[in-house]
């Protein structure tokens, strides 16, 4: 999944650039074969650099507060270190905004609380933490709710008692006379498929 962080590195353009334009291809490279590349060379940009915000932010006000505490501080070094921080925690709010496919919210509100508890919602809607077998006792183990979730489709989908067709069709007037039913059912021949592929 493309991170949408990676929008704000200067150095992702270029890896996309030489990844898709390498020199050695004809105009003829296919397109899904570029893709391929690119996402190669994504990958391998993405362990060598440290996209990981949370780190990130973690480092920065560690080194913010080891410059605070001194008892002269380089105030140019602070304020370049209060950027990068806000930009670290845009990225992180970025991530977890992407994550958690809330579109309505702004960047830039920095509600990380928000977007760590609406994965942790979802994930909790999608689980099924409990079912209840045939003889109502309550089952947690996954083996066990699997067992009991095949049964069930498998009752629902499995006939017990079939009426016998006729019975179905009792109270129905026959539209297909004799001859209609005897010309349905006759062979076909070698040159009525002819007839039909037309040849």
């Amino acid at each position: 999944m493309f991170d949408k962080r990676w929008t704000s590195k200067s150095e992702v353009e270029e890896v996309i650039r030489e990844s898709w334009c390498r020199g050695d291809r004809d105009v003829g490279y296919p397109l899904f074969e570029r893709i391929a590349d690119c996402q190669r060379a994504l990958s391998k940009w993405k362990r060598k650099s440290n996209t990981n915000s949370n780190t990130l932010i973690k480092g920065l006000r560690e080194r913010l507060e080891n410059e605070g505490n001194k008892l002269i501080s380089d105030m140019r070094l602070m304020q370049l270190l209060k950027l990068e921080l806000a930009d670290a925690y845009r990225s992180e709010e970025v991530y977890w905004k992407q994550k958690t496919r809330e579109n309505w919210l702004k960047d830039g509100d920095r509600n990380t609380k928000f977007f760590h508890g609406s994965v942790k919602r979802r994930r909790a809607q999608n689980t099924i933490p409990i079912l209840i077998n045939e003889e109502g006792v309550e089952q947690v183990a996954e083996g066990s709710k699997g067992e009991i979730a095949v049964e069930y489709f498998r009752n629902l989908f499995t006939s017990t008692k079939p009426a016998p067709a006729l019975d179905l069709l009792d109270g129905m007037l026959p539209r297909v006379t004799s001859e209609m039913n005897d010309a349905l059912i006759k062979q076909v021949t070698d040159g009525e498929i002819r007839q039909a592929a037309g040849v």
